[in-house]
């Protein structure tokens, strides 16, 4: 598991130390393909760049291929529970969809 200073470089411009900025959540979910699973990650309230900081963190984490498309991280494979404790560690509200 990462530590807190590999959290907190990556959390950006909304974290001021005590609070989250933003009040919308971060919703997680899964969708099969054939044989295939794709974890989605829609919602996300950081820039650009915080977001492409955290797709490489999270591709060498999860030791998976991924891509920022359509204002939404895709990762190969069922990472739904690990990216739900990635970003409740960060601070924000973060929903799991079936």
């Amino acid at each position: 598991m990462e530590t807190y200073n590999d959290i907190m470089e990556t959390c950006g411009v909304n974290f001021n130390g005590l609070d989250i900025l933003d009040t919308k959540p971060i919703v997680v979910y899964s969708k099969t393909s054939g044989r295939r699973t794709m974890t989605k990650v829609s919602d996300l309230p950081f820039s650009k760049f915080e977001i492409l900081q955290q797709l490489k963190l999270l591709k060498k984490k999860l030791n998976c291929n991924g891509t920022f498309k359509n204002n939404e991280l895709l990762f190969l494979g069922e990472h739904k529970n690990y990216l739900y404790e990635y970003y409740k560690k960060l601070g924000h509200e973060v929903i799991i969809l079936p």
